[in-house]
């Protein structure tokens, strides 16, 4: 997959456990409803961003100046088109602002609990 531009149907378990943290959007940047997205190094909620962690999943859409909700410690669906078994268990990583990969970088997303086709089930953590 690819970024998307647009709001994405969030598809989550356990939303009694959810936490959530606050930022505000950098200038410049539109974060959208259910995308995943970073902190940059002043602190700023960025669009995602491989190479700086991972804040949450974005709650609304946000514009620039705007204080942005972001999920976390929940269990959220992620598309992953290669997904199978030997997932569960693995860390796994935003590709982009809605996908999950296993190949490492900095965006962690936590460990996948559960999959199916095209998709994995991951508790976001933010930590391996």
């Amino acid at each position: 997959m690819s970024d998307t531009t647009t709001a994405r149907k969030r598809d989550m378990r356990n939303p009694q456990n959810i936490v959530t943290r606050k930022a505000v959007v950098k200038a410049g940047e539109t974060i959208e409803k259910g995308q995943i997205a970073s902190r940059d190094a002043s602190g700023y909620a960025v669009n995602l961003d491989t190479s700086l962690p991972v804040l949450g999943v974005a709650v609304e859409e946000y514009a620039a100046g705007e204080t942005a909700t972001f999920n976390f410690f929940h269990v959220e669906r992620f598309e992953k088109s290669d997904a199978s078994a030997t997932d569960v268990c693995e860390t796994a990583y935003a590709a982009d602002n809605q996908t999950a990969t296993l190949s490492s970088n900095t965006a962690i997303l936590g460990p996948v609990v559960d999959w199916g086709a095209g998709y994995v089930d991951v508790l976001m953590t933010l930590r391996a």
